[in-house]
């Protein structure tokens, strides 16, 4: 049928869509499921997501709608823009570990535990023009060792349960304005 229209389905029961490898770009996909014990799209350096539809139906703390990983010895982002992420209130809409910098632009991340999070980072990290709504906790949360650097800029931030932006460790370069924050639960 037209993509234009209704996105190609990849839909799980238990399974999940793991890309490794470079150079890939995944391009309006509808990818969904229950997984429960990691996300239901893991995604490596050096690849890209764009104008997709990822959710993971799971109410399960375990679970994510997109895992941004680490690939030893792997260089270059990985870039998800123009798409639409969401998880239950019990799982996370992106989660990363990783070295290698990450690029989240002009998505929409729904619901969630935490719109996003990252743990042990090394890397840049650029949050910009992002709608994340409704997350049960925090927006943003950066755990563990710090980014090299965040920049978060131009994203509205809306109904966060917890913190808009919690910061566990001061990056490098920390870059935050032109935000949007409304019915934020903490600070």
């Amino acid at each position: 049928s037209d993509n234009t229209l209704t996105k190609p389905a990849v839909t799980f029961t238990t399974g999940r869509f793991i890309v490794t490898g470079a150079h890939q770009i995944f391009s309006n996909l509808n990818i969904s499921g229950e997984q429960v014990t990691t996300a239901q799209m893991d995604i490596t350096p050096r690849c890209k997501v764009h104008r997709c539809r990822i959710e993971c139906t799971a109410a399960n703390a375990a679970g994510r709608a997109l895992y941004a990983w680490f690939d030893a010895g792997a260089t270059g982002p990985i870039v998800v823009t123009d798409s639409w992420l969401k998880a239950t209130s019990s799982a996370e809409v992106i989660f990363a570990t990783f070295s290698n910098p990450l690029v989240i632009e002009d998505n929409v991340l729904d619901g969630g535990s935490n719109s996003f999070q990252a743990d042990v980072v090394a890397a840049p990290i650029i949050l910009e023009g992002n709608v994340m709504d409704s997350p049960g906790a925090d927006a943003v949360i950066i755990t563990g060792a710090g980014p090299s650097l965040l920049y978060l800029c131009g994203n509205s931030i809306y109904n966060s349960g917890g913190d808009g932006v919690e910061l566990a460790v001061v990056p490098g370069v920390t870059f935050v304005e032109n935000n949007i924050f409304s019915t934020i639960g903490g600070y």
